[in-house]
């Protein structure tokens, strides 16, 4: 989970460019996404789907 040092929001920086940078120890990076949605839907397909899902979209 990511935390921003100033609230919560990304509503001040929307439709600007942003740069993440992670660091880390004894770890690896497989992938990440910024989402609108705080519970972090994407909005996308979710193909197979899973525990919860009754779709093949993230709604």
């Amino acid at each position: 989970m990511v935390q921003w040092k100033k609230g919560n929001s990304l509503e001040a920086i929307a439709g600007q460019d942003v740069r993440f940078k992670f660091y880390m120890t004894n770890g690896k990076l497989y992938s990440f996404w910024v989402s609108a949605d705080e519970n972090g839907k994407s909005g996308g397909a979710i193909a197979a789907g899973g525990p919860g899902f009754s779709g093949t979209w993230d709604k």
